[in-house]
């Protein structure tokens, strides 16, 4: 077990992150800064890990809220922070700390706007423009009012940004009129607002790959950094996209059932002939989708392992092939590499009826990292 005293463990490839990087870095303009989206614990593989090994190649990072932006500016500093999302508070002891940590914060609205200009302190913002996805931001609407509050204030903007909606999704044309829409609302900010080097930036993982015309200053790398992908067809990447994250596990019961057996909670799994089932130590409370219920598998002794009954809380059962001497300790692998097989993200999140973001990012904190 790698000598982690956890049931399960995450190892992490250095050669393939770096890869990753380096090849988003050579596809993204050459004039843009590049920042890596390691909110949610770096899509669960590990927020410190991660962004301590790619910083020689990125100008800054992004995370979800203020609390994470802190906490990572604890061990990454001179490289700029933008906390994209939502602050933890707005308390003024909050916000003078995220100044002084030189966090780049988000105005989402008109209410957080006008409490952050009213608070006094000289923070470095980013303007969020809702251009079709619906969630946060300012519409077009809003425009006098941003640049009447923030020209009246002590508050720099650093930036004017969005999101795509289905970017990924290339039989849609929608990202052409949000990527117009944007651009408009930008034009009209920077032509009214005291500030002309604002970062206009609206290029994800996706957008960076497809089109040249959404990078604009700074583009945000986040499941491509990490090999995965939202694209349905991997090679829609225009990327030589290798997975960064290996999820193990290891043996911890072996027993020879006979034909007939029911195996797990509720009789959802009978055996109809003799079989030999292993019992690893990793359930849906260590981040296991119970959708993997006699659907999903893993590889033992270089074999794959159908799951079989129900997913536990903190077990699973494994039928393994006939013939393969399995002993107590053996590896288990959920993601990744196993001699000459392999089980990716993307074919759990097929098997779950969700997406790879989701599989990896419920990955819990406390399961170590190892870094290979």
């Amino acid at each position: 077990m790698k000598g982690t005293t956890y049931p399960s463990w995450i190892e992490l490839s250095r050669a393939n992150l770096l890869h990753n990087v380096r090849s988003i870095r050579a596809l993204a303009d050459p004039h843009a800064s590049l920042f890596a989206v390691v909110k949610a614990n770096a899509y669960g593989h590990g927020i410190f890990e991660v962004s301590s090994l790619i910083r020689p190649y990125v100008d800054g990072y992004c995370v979800a809220n203020t609390d994470e932006a802190i906490q990572l500016r604890s061990t990454i500093r001179g490289k700029r922070i933008l906390a994209m999302s939502y602050f933890t508070t707005l308390k003024k002891d909050h916000l003078r700390k995220c100044a002084s940590k030189a966090i780049e914060v988000v105005a989402s609205g008109r209410e957080v706007l006008h409490i952050l200009a009213r608070s006094g302190i000289a923070l470095s913002i980013h303007v969020k423009i809702d251009s079709g996805t619906g969630r946060i931001g300012f519409q077009d609407s809003d425009i006098p009012y941003i640049i009447s509050t923030v020209n009246k204030s002590k508050l720099r903007v650093r930036g004017i940004f969005s999101h795509f909606s289905d970017v990924e999704n290339m039989a849609s044309t929608y990202w052409l009129s949000q990527l117009r829409s944007f651009d408009a609302m930008y034009n009209k900010l920077i032509s009214g607002l005291h500030t002309r080097s604002a970062d206009r930036h609206i290029a994800c993982s996706a957008a960076i790959s497809r089109s040249k015309r959404t990078h604009g200053t700074l583009v945000r790398t986040g499941i491509h950094l990490y090999g995965l992908s939202g694209f349905s067809k991997i090679q829609d990447a225009h990327l030589d996209l290798r997975p960064v994250l290996s999820w193990k596990t290891s043996v911890i019961h072996i027993k020879k059932v006979p034909p007939g057996s029911f195996i797990g909670y509720n009789k959802t799994y009978k055996t109809t002939s003799p079989t030999t089932i292993v019992t690893v130590p990793l359930g849906y409370a260590d981040g296991l989708d119970r959708h993997l219920s006699n659907t999903g598998r893993m590889l033992v002794g270089g074999a794959f392992a159908p799951i079989r009954g129900n997913v536990c809380m903190n077990l699973t059962m494994l039928e393994t092939k006939k013939g393969k001497k399995i002993k107590l300790g053996d590896e288990v692998v959920c993601i990744g590499h196993q001699k000459n097989k392999k089980i990716e993200a993307y074919e759990l999140a097929k098997q779950a009826g969700t997406i790879n973001y989701e599989i990896v990012t419920r990955i819990p904190e406390q399961l170590p990292r190892i870094v290979v």
